[in-house]
C-alpha cells in the first residue's frame, strides 16, 4: 500500500516538474523571438515616404514635393497654415511580412522641421510648429527643440507603438489635418456681379431718361 502511495506520489511531481519546464520554455522562446524582432528591426535601414494633407505641396529644402516624395536623411521640411504632412518611415530591403512601416512623423500646419533617420534612430529637430511621432520600440526616437530641451518617444500605446508630440515654441497644440475654407476668386465671375450690382445702383440712369434724379455725389 504504501509503495503504491510512493508511486503516484512520484508520478505526480514528475508530472508537475515536466509541466514547468515546458513553461519556462514557452516563456524563453516568446522572449527570445520578440528580442530578435526588435532587433532585426533596429538593424534595418529605412526610407521615408511623403505624405501631404489639405492640399497638394508642401517645401522640402526650399522645393515643392507631393504625396509619394522621398524624404531623405536630413532633409528639411515646412508646413502651411492649410497643410500638414506625414513621413512613413519604411524599411528597406526586407521583403513579406515585415514590410509593415516601422514608424510615421507627423507634422502639424505651419511647421517647420529637419528629420534624420538611420537604423535603429530618428531624429526629429522642430524649428517651429508641432511634432509627433508613432514608431517601434526598438527604435531610439526623439524630438528636439533649439532651446535644448529632447523629447525622447516612450510613451507606449495600445498598439505596441513609442509616442510622443512636442510643440515649439509655443505649447498650443495644432492641426495635424487642417481644413481650409477655399478663398473667393475675384476674378470674371466677380466682375460680373460688381457690374450688376451698379446697374441697379441710386445713382444710375438705367434705361430712364428723366432727370428727375437726387443730385449729389452721383451726379
Amino acid at each position: 500500500m504504501i509503495l503504491r502511495e510512493q508511486r503516484v506520489i512520484g508520478s505526480v511531481v514528475l508530472f508537475i516538474v515536466f509541466s514547468i519546464s515546458q513553461l519556462h520554455v514557452a516563456a524563453s522562446l516568446t522572449t527570445d523571438s520578440a528580442q530578435t524582432q526588435n532587433s532585426s528591426t533596429s538593424a534595418v535601414p529605412m526610407i521615408g515616404r511623403l505624405e501631404v494633407h489639405g492640399g497638394r505641396h508642401i517645401r522640402v529644402d526650399n522645393n515643392d514635393a507631393e504625396s509619394g516624395s522621398t524624404i531623405l536623411d536630413g532633409q528639411t521640411l515646412e508646413t502651411s497654415d492649410c497643410k500638414s504632412a506625414s513621413v512613413h518611415l519604411l524599411p528597406v530591403g526586407v521583403s513579406g511580412p515585415a514590410l509593415s512601416e516601422i514608424g510615421e512623423i507627423e507634422l502639424a500646419a505651419d511647421t517647420k522641421a529637419i528629420i534624420n533617420y538611420s537604423a535603429g534612430r530618428v531624429r526629429v529637430t522642430l524649428v517651429r510648429g508641432c511634432a509627433r511621432v508613432g514608431i517601434s520600440q526598438a527604435i531610439d526616437t526623439t524630438i528636439v527643440t533649439p532651446d535644448g530641451s529632447s523629447t525622447p518617444a516612450t510613451r507606449r500605446d495600445t498598439t505596441g507603438l513609442n509616442r510622443a508630440e512636442v510643440c515649439f515654441p509655443s505649447r498650443e497644440n495644432r492641426d495635424y489635418r487642417p481644413s481650409c475654407i477655399p478663398p473667393v476668386v475675384w476674378g470674371g465671375v466677380g466682375v460680373g456681379v460688381v457690374t450688376g450690382l451698379a446697374a441697379f445702383s441710386p445713382c444710375s440712369r438705367g434705361l430712364d431718361p428723366s432727370t428727375n434724379l437726387p443730385t449729389g455725389p452721383c451726379s
